[in-house]
């Protein structure tokens, strides 16, 4: 399986440089193994899926990048090497290991990810801004949760039979 960077910082008191740079490498990651899967899954489902996260997740990462800019916050230029590596080993599998491995990938990062947006949502030494966008997002963000998770039963039961 593969793995997905973990954030430390989820836990604890965030700040405003670290949440921006978080949700920005999620986003950015988001953006690149969906990519990914828009061409590479065989599945028509997770096809679909995938190109509906590219939109979404590019859509968030411009409100992210308009928020960032008035809080005077940095946005990460490229993804770390951990995140490469991630895009690397996606991109070695094929057929319905890819497709599985790129949902579970998906569904790893966007837990990591809603837990980052809850800590800022209730953090009140966030910036009001970044607060403001974390509790805007969050329920999006729970609803591509509960997609995931759906597609993620429904490709245990495929491949049970």
């Amino acid at each position: 399986t593969i793995t997905a960077p973990q954030d430390s910082q989820a836990k604890e008191k965030l700040k405003d440089d670290t949440f921006v740079e978080q949700a920005a490498l999620y986003g950015m990651a988001g953006v690149e193994i969906s990519k990914l899967a828009a061409s590479k899954a065989t599945s028509p489902k997770i096809k679909k899926y995938a190109t509906a996260s590219l939109k979404d997740q590019a859509a968030d990462n411009i409100k992210l990048k308009q928020v960032a800019a008035q809080t005077r916050q940095d946005m990460p230029e490229k993804l770390g090497a951990n995140y490469q590596r991630m895009i690397d080993e996606l991109k070695s599998l094929s057929g319905a290991e890819f497709d599985k491995a790129y949902i579970n990938l998906m569904k790893k990062t966007q837990d990591t990810t809603i837990a980052l947006f809850d800590n800022a949502a209730g953090e009140p030494t966030l910036n009001v801004d970044l607060r403001v966008f974390a509790n805007q997002t969050l329920p999006a963000l729970r609803a591509k949760q509960k997609n995931t998770h759906a597609l993620i039963d429904a490709n245990d039961q495929l491949s049970q039979r």
